[in-house]
């Protein structure tokens, strides 16, 4: 049996740029959907909020620039690349004319990192994302790279348990952001490792995260790192971990989900999705360690019909993608 998209609006951030802007209206009301330019005058009361959503990935605790440059083909531009000031300065930039601003990543914010960060078993790289107010962020392969205590470590602070506190009198007090990891489990009980999902409310409205790394994991980290753990089927995680949302009265799902090939996504989920060209999640998906451009998107979220809700919850909407802050199309999703 085919598997079935359920999510009630479902964006996959986890695109290979800088930083990804995303605006996502989110509606609460009494079902009625706002009128046709999204003003809020349709029938009923229908309340649009506008969230800024901003994402990055792969971070592997860049705070200095590279002396390297991508190929002409790649960037023309030949920008400068990685630098905690630069990718803060970037974030401060794009949030100074947002009301409500939510910044998360999608993974590998540590593990395979250079010197500066390395030495420290990656705690300046925690800390650095703290300071640019990191709200959320999945899981990636790397955060498994030194195994799921560590992680935790990464998560909840403490010293190195083989090399101590770097700073005995102000130990490493752990991420303030948390990290999902709602596809991972412990083999031996089914439970999650970490937490699947992450709610915010923002002016009364709740907007659900759901985290996850790669299901090809296991061939990325070395056994040792995941002994005991399972890496499952992002779909089925993502619709398990949508559903509990939906019942928690969430109103807008974004998925985080550290995964390589944005094609290769996409055509898997479409292809457990209704025939329903009208039903498929608009997906960005990352781990891929090119560019670094500003993307941005819209989504606005309405109900398709007037006073009838989507089944499974489903929510209409319209999502303008393009680059480097640039619109270019749009096209239209019912996830």
């Amino acid at each position: 049996m085919g598997k079935r998209w359920k999510l009630g609006m479902l964006g996959v951030l986890a695109a290979a740029a800088l930083a990804s802007a995303t605006a996502l209206p989110v509606s609460a009301g009494n079902g009625n959907p706002p009128g046709p330019n999204g003003n809020g005058k349709g029938q009923g009361a229908h309340k649009l909020i506008n969230v800024q959503i901003l994402s990055f990935n792969d971070y592997h605790g860049y705070l200095d620039p590279s002396a390297e440059k991508l190929t002409l083909a790649q960037d023309p531009s030949q920008s400068t690349l990685g630098g905690a000031e630069y990718l803060s300065t970037e974030l401060s930039q794009l949030r100074a004319n947002a009301q409500y601003s939510l910044t998360v990543a999608a993974g590998d914010l540590i593990g395979g990192s250079p010197f500066l960060s390395g030495l420290f078993h990656d705690e300046p790289s925690v800390e650095t994302l703290e300071a640019m107010k990191l709200d959320v962020s999945s899981v990636g392969n790397h955060e498994f790279d030194e195994g799921l205590d560590e992680l935790y470590r990464m998560q909840n602070g403490g010293c190195h348990p083989v090399d101590g506190c770097y700073f005995p009198d102000a130990p490493y007090d752990g991420a303030s952001f948390p990290w999902l990891a709602a596809n991972v489990t412990f083999t031996a009980t089914g439970q999650p490792v970490l937490p699947p999902t992450w709610t915010k409310t923002i002016d009364g409205v709740k907007i659900g995260f759901i985290g996850m790394t790669l299901e090809g994991t296991p061939e990325l980290v070395a056994a040792r790192g995941i002994e005991g753990l399972s890496f499952n089927d992002e779909v089925e995680s993502a619709n398990a971990a949508a559903k509990q949302l939906m019942l928690d009265n969430v109103k807008a799902i974004v998925v985080l989900l550290h995964e390589g090939h944005p094609d290769r996504w996409r055509q898997r989920v479409h292809r457990h999705v209704r025939s329903d060209r009208r039903h498929r999640p608009a997906s960005r998906s990352g781990d891929r360690h090119g560019r670094h451009r500003t993307h941005a998107s819209a989504v606005r979220l309405q109900h398709p019909r007037p006073g009838r809700q989507p089944p499974h919850g489903d929510v209409g909407g319209v999502v303008r993608q393009g680059g480097h802050r640039d619109v270019a199309h749009d096209r239209q999703v019912h996830a």
